[in-house]
């Protein structure tokens, strides 16, 4: 009997040889069962595909032979399916077997087909031969005529049809899509059946993980090389997009929230990251087809051109991506002039203005799908909101946005009407929309012409005004003023839509009419616009849509041709407009005094115009009888109505506006009647005592009573008169008559403070007892506040009426030493009032924290000038001679220095560009220095006079004035020496600091939180690794005191700011600090997320770059990870006593084990069991501070914080009234610190055990698990618990003793000792 050994053999032999003949007799030969046999046992062997081959030459093409062809090729199909083979192995078969494919019968490859379809139907995916056999067969099938199909005859096409859609209505397991999208590229198709392939294969995209898409977009690419690639890239759009850009767009809103991701488990964790490692992957395979040049690539291309207009269809989310891509590039810049680690790790910069600049440059010609694009980002950008703490990053994405559209309505004039309405719209529909009005004004002064033939979107928006907010109304009308006064049509419609709104129902509508006619009346030039006029002629001329002529505004008769005086009497007729403003309420008037004399400086030709409106308005309330006292009736203007009180007129703003017109500016100084009013004023107001006001010692201004009221109002009135007239005497004085001037002020001041004590002590005199209030009305006026139990009420002095240009010149008088107005012996009747100098730099001081709080952004040069005259005269009388200064007043002195110290912040903030500018004229470093040599000169003169106070304090220490100065020299040190760029000059101060802060003590803690603020924030900036903090640290142990008893202190730097009594200021800065590392961290580690992304489908010959740049930057954040470790380690083992500063320490341990967590997440992520890439960054070194050191620390401080919570109630502490805020302290640390920082440190042990299986490497040696949540035997609780049970029992027993030997006259003492008690500190 021939067994199958024996046919394997000879097979072997006859191919072998190669003979032919012999072969086709011995197969022949050969039973059916027989071959079979063989091929079950063979198919698993390694020359199957050899036996294979000899078999098929052994078989003739004779009929007999078709059956055992068929059923060899049947059985070897099946053995495929059925064994788990190499794909190597598998595809030497299925290679052999599509050879004989063609000399099948139909029939039989009809069975073939139908076998296939079963297998895709039920296969698991393990093994998927039929991939490559059914595209062969059917195109076999294909060239038949006629096809036997379950009894019926159909031509080849047609039964290829009927496989494709028999294939199409099985269900497809999602293992075996990829290897169906391989066949069917192998599969002719026609159109429609291509796209349902397509439509279905992709469909399987919500069925697959994401490591699973790679690899079924690479076969579809394939598939749709050359058609319906748009309906595949459509939906990798929504797969990803609904998986990951709606996650981040969620997340995007606050950008710093990364607590958010760390407590997400791993699994989520991991989805996201894997669904980025496949976005990757697939724009790999993507630029690969369109770097093949395939066509499906080339049609994508063109349906985008076609869709951009509605670009929502495939770009829904990419607009708010890269808004979110730019918040991201503005906050990491600020984080690299934050820290010098941040630095060094991100050295690379993206200057987004600039790629944006490039891309219009070079995208937008004739593109309007990118113009609109761009358009939408410029949108989206303004769009951003400012939200608190971000104000920073929020302009400066609207200064982006800005920048994008100025440049886009410059180079593409069609796309300005777009523009102009979506401003329009946002204007109105928007609350705020400070950064649109900005937009619109640079738009109005950099394109006025483009924008005027785009006017019926600005005359819509006009029309809209009174419709408006009234705040956002007046920056409207601010916005267009540069193209309203350049064509009268435009302002026209201005003039009548304000005209209208000065009658409108809202006081807010009306005061912004009387600001856009002041506005106009300030930009409208009478002489300087005859050439603006015959210009704007010319070009109205060649433009017939622009209606020249007069304004229709004016109402007197005038020829056309001439524009001066058609300027004039616009001018003119826009003061008569304006004095019906006398008609309306306190606060329009009030608007109108405040801006009445910018118009008046521009156009000195109105002054006499304006001169005679105030003059005649003022006779109202002027008392013209000489011997009158007041000469004012302020009964006229504070008037009762019912029960209330109403102010008709702001009578010191009247005088302040009177005085302002009446300055001349000429060498003309004859009397005219507005300053013989002014003159009458200030005598009488000189003679006025407090019965001449109508008050005594029995007026009470703080009652409820509208009586009360009114004289409340009155005297607020009076002392703006006050200051009104000093203002007058000040601007007015010359050399000739500066002594009878400052004679004038002296006495008008001596009045100001006579009502300003009575109003004081009126306000002492008002304290009420919980009685008083009870048969009182309850209703209590804005100028009161209540406290405690009582009621105590305090008068509200008004605001200043005087400006900076006003307070200036007093300065000068006081502090210069010579004015050309006024003689040196006038000037020294002045200078030795304290009073009055207080005064002044005070008001000064309000003057310059208003400008600061401006919403409106609008940059006055002739504010500007003040500010820096103001800046000069400071520094130069003040800062420079502080110690001088401070012997005179030192109360004055600390003015001056906070004013100085606003100024800077208001330029910085305000005026930024003219900074140097300013600089310069303050100090005497010249501009083409450098900023940076001209701010080293202000911190050179800060930390001198610093020096120089703090050693001569001595009897001045208790003086809250003395203690103020110093701390606002270290404020204005860290306001200067933090725009100072980073680099060795920024160094230099912090050494200068670092010594200061080791050889200094400080007995005041404000003092010392505000110099160590200063020293944290130099250290971060300028070093990106220091001991600074660790020597703090242990410095506190021997403060402190340590948690654990053996702990020992090493060598450190002492530095004498840090005592006893000053431990919680300096815990709470070190905490603040080491968080805002923290914080760098996790940033970096998001970065570092991308870049490993990112890295997935970069170029062969940057990868190995780009890896070893990835691996630096992993060696340093866990080298910084580290470094905050050590500091928190010790941290920890501080004796903490229960309150905010060891919440503070338990929130900030919380954030470390968070950042713990991801770090290690991350190291999950990249690690595996060849490549533990954790290892290259020495992550051990931190699993081993953490594990081992930092968390037995960590349970030590949360045993002894609870220890003390229970010793405190056992000693009766408890019963001590706590306050509120540590009843709360108390509740989140036992409810939420504590459960937080125990869950947290969990995690991170969890992970590292992951980590160990993961990369087959031991870190649990690295790591004490966690013992907190467990029961646990306190040993030495244990022991100390048997030494009192033993003192106890030699207690008893000595008492027994001493019973018996009573009768000898002898006793013992019995003696119980004390349980011991928590380490002392060390002072």
């Amino acid at each position: 009997m021939v067994t199958i050994k024996d046919i394997e053999v000879k097979l072997k032999a006859l191919g072998t040889k190669n003979d032919i003949a012999a072969l086709e007799d011995f197969v022949s030969s050969l039973e059916d069962e027989k071959i079979c046999s063989l091929i079950a046992h063979k198919i698993c062997h390694s020359d199957a595909p050899q036996l294979l081959n000899y078999l098929y030459q052994g078989m003739t093409q004779k009929s007999s032979m078709e059956v055992k062809r068929f059923k060899v090729t049947e059985k070897v199909f099946k053995e495929l399916q059925s064994q788990k083979l190499h794909n190597r192995h598998v595809n030497a078969i299925v290679s052999r077997l599509a050879l004989e494919v063609e000399k099948l019968t139909s029939a039989h490859l009809v069975q073939f087909c139908e076998y296939c379809i079963h297998c895709i139907q039920h296969s698991d995916g393990e093994q998927t031969s039929w991939k490559d056999l059914l595209p062969k067969i059917l195109s076999v099938l294909v060239t038949n005529d006629l096809v036997n199909h379950s009894g019926v005859d159909v031509s080849g096409l047609e039964y290829k049809s009927e496989v494709i859609r028999s294939l199409l209505m099985v269900q497809w397991q999602p293992s075996i899509v990829t290897a169906l999208a391989s066949m069917f590229t192998e599969v002719p198709m026609s159109a429609e059946q291509h796209l349902q392939v397509v439509n279905k294969l992709c469909a399987s995209f919500e069925q697959l993980g994401p490591p699973e898409i790679p690899p079924l977009v690479h076969q579809l690419l394939r598939l749709c090389e050359n058609q319906h690639g748009v309906a595949l890239f459509l939906r990798l759009q929504a797969y990803f997009c609904t998986r990951l850009y709606s996650r981040l767009l969620s997340k995007a809103s606050d950008l710093e929230s990364i607590d958010l991701l760390a407590d997400s488990d791993s699994i989520g964790l991991a989805s996201e990251c894997e669904t980025q490692f496949a976005e990757g992957t697939v724009l790999f395979h993507v630029n690969q087809s369109a770097g093949f040049g395939h066509a499906s690539i080339k049609n994508f291309l063109k349906f985008m051109k076609n869709v951009t207009d509605a670009p929502e269809l495939v770009l829904e989310v990419v607009f708010d991506v890269l808004k979110c891509t730019m918040q991201r590039v503005v906050q990491e810049e600020e984080r690299k002039v934050e820290s010098a680690w941040f630095r060094n790790v991100n050295p690379s910069t993206c200057n987004v203005d600039i790629v944006l600049t490039k891309l219009m440059e070079n995208s937008l010609r004739e593109r309007s799908s990118v113009i609109e694009g761009m358009v939408n980002l410029a949108f989206i950008l303004l769009g951003e909101k400012a939200a608190k703490g971000r104000e920073t990053s929020a302009e400066k994405l609207w200064r982006l946005g800005i920048s994008v559209l100025v440049k886009l309505v410059k180079k593409h004039n069609k796309v300005t009407g777009c523009v102009l309405q979506r401003l329009t719209d946002c204007i109105i529909s928007d609350q705020a929309v400070t950064q649109y009005t900005d937009c619109l004004h640079q738009l109005s002064m950099s394109v006025p012409l483009v924008l005027n033939e785009y006017r019926s979107s600005i005359i819509t928006l006009l029309e809209m005004l009174t419709q408006l907010p009234g705040p956002v109304a007046e920056n409207v009308v601010y916005a267009v003023l540069p193209i309203v006064r350049s064509f009268p049509s435009l302002r026209d419609v201005l003039i009548m839509v304000l005209r209208k709104a000065l009658f409108a129902r809202n006081v807010g509508t009306r005061k912004m009419a009387v600001s856009g006619f002041l506005q106009l009346l300030k930009h409208l030039d009478v002489k300087g616009l005859a050439v603006l006029s015959s210009s704007q002629s010319s070009y109205h001329s060649s433009n017939p849509r622009q209606s020249p002529g007069p304004s229709l505004l004016t109402q007197i008769d005038m020829e056309t041709g001439n524009s001066s005086s058609n300027n004039e009497a616009i001018c003119l007729e826009l003061l008569g407009v304006l004095r019906r403003c006398f008609m309306q309420q306190a606060d329009v008037r009030l608007r109108l005094y405040e801006g009445l004399h910018s118009g008046v400086t521009r156009n000195p030709e109105l002054r006499e115009y304006v001169q005679d409106m105030l003059i005649n308005h003022f006779g109202q309330f002027y008392e013209s009888d000489t011997d009158t006292l007041p000469p004012i009736n302020f009964t006229k203007a504070v008037v009762l109505k019912d029960i209330s009180v109403e102010l008709l007129e702001p009578l010191g703003h009247l005088v302040f506006s009177l005085q302002q017109v009446a300055t001349p500016n000429s060498s003309d100084s004859s009397p005219t009647k507005i300053i013989s009013v002014l003159e009458s004023l200030c005598l009488r107001m000189l003679k006025c005592s407090l019965e001449d006001f109508g008050l005594d010692e029995t007026t009470n201004l703080l009652d409820v009573v509208p009586e009360s009221q009114q004289k409340q109002e009155i005297v607020c009135q009076i002392l703006g008169v006050f200051e009104a007239l000093m203002g007058y005497t000040v601007s007015s004085c010359t050399v000739d008559t500066s002594a009878e001037k400052v004679r004038k002020l002296n006495g008008l001041f001596k009045g100001y403070r006579m009502l300003a004590e009575f109003a004081k002590n009126n306000g002492k005199a008002g304290k009420k007892t919980s009685r008083d209030s009870d048969t009182q009305p309850k209703k209590m006026d804005v100028g009161k506040k209540a406290t405690g139990k009582g009621r105590t009420v305090a008068f509200m002095f008004p605001h200043t009426v005087l400006d900076c240009h006003v307070t200036y010149k007093m300065l000068c008088i006081l502090y210069m030493n010579s004015v050309p107005w006024c003689t040196a012996e006038a000037a020294n009747c002045v200078k030795g009032r304290h009073e009055f100098s207080s005064y002044v730099m005070n008001t000064t001081l309000k003057l310059v924290k208003a400008s600061q709080d401006e919403k409106r952004r609008k940059k006055s040069t002739s504010m500007l000038t003040s500010f820096v005259n103001i800046g000069r005269l400071l520094y130069t009388n003040c800062v420079i001679r502080l110690r001088e200064f401070s012997q005179l007043h030192v109360g004055t002195a600390a003015l001056a220095l906070e004013c100085f110290n606003e100024l800077f912040s208001l330029m910085c903030s305000h005026y930024e560009d003219k900074l140097e500018q300013f600089l310069e004229e303050v100090g005497t470093v010249p501009v083409r220095e450098g900023l940076t040599e001209q701010l080293l000169a202000l911190v050179s003169k800060y930390e001198e006079n610093l020096t120089s106070v703090l050693s001569e304090a001595g009897d001045d220490e208790d003086d809250p004035l003395a203690k103020k100065i110093p701390l606002l020299l270290i404020q204005g040190l860290g306001l200067f020496t933090l725009k100072i760029p980073c680099n060795d000059a920024s160094t230099t101060v912090l050494n200068w600091v670092k010594t200061f802060v080791k050889d200094k003590v400080l007995s005041d803690v404000y003092l010392v939180k505000a110099i160590l603020s200063l020293l944290f924030k130099l250290e971060v900036r300028c070093k990106g690794s220091s001991q600074l903090f660790d020597h703090i640290t242990m410095q506190l142990f021997e403060i402190m005191g340590t948690v654990d008893e053996d702990e020992e202190v090493q060598e450190h730097t002492s530095y004498c700011i840090v005592r006893a009594g000053c431990e919680s200021a300096v815990l709470s800065q070190l905490c603040d600090t080491v968080s805002q590392m923290l914080k760098h961290v996790d940033w970096v580690l998001s970065r570092l997320q991308a870049e490993y992304t990112a890295m997935t489908h970069a170029v062969s010959d940057t990868l190995q770059a780009k890896r070893e740049i990835l691996k630096s930057r992993e060696c340093d954040v866990v080298h910084q990870v580290s470094h905050c470790l050590k500091i928190l380690n010790y941290m920890s083992s501080l004796a903490l006593d229960p309150g905010p500063t060891t919440d503070a320490v338990l929130k900030l341990l919380t954030q470390q084990y968070i950042n713990l967590t991801m770090l290690t997440k991350y190291f999950i992520l990249r690690s595996n069991k060849g490549n533990p890439a954790f290892q290259n960054a020495r992550f051990e070194m931190v699993v081993r501070l953490a594990g081992k050191h930092l968390s037995p620390h960590v349970y030590n401080l949360i045993s002894y914080i609870e220890a003390n919570q229970k010793k405190n109630k056992k000693n009766g502490i408890k019963k001590k009234k706590a306050g509120p805020l540590l009843i709360k302290s108390k509740v989140l640390r036992e409810t939420r610190f504590i459960p937080n920082l125990i869950f947290e440190i969990e995690q991170f042990e969890k992970l590292v055990i992951e980590l160990s299986k993961k990369s087959k490497v031991n870190l649990m040696n690295y790591v004490k698990l966690g013992t907190y949540r467990d029961f646990r035997i306190h040993s030495n609780r244990l022991h100390t618990t048997d030494d009192e049970d033993q003192n106890v029992s030699n207690a008893s027993d000595a008492v027994v003793d001493g019973v018996e030997a009573q009768g000898k006259g002898c006793a013992d003492d019995s003696v119980v000792k004390e349980p011991p008690r928590k380490k002392a500190r060390k002072q």
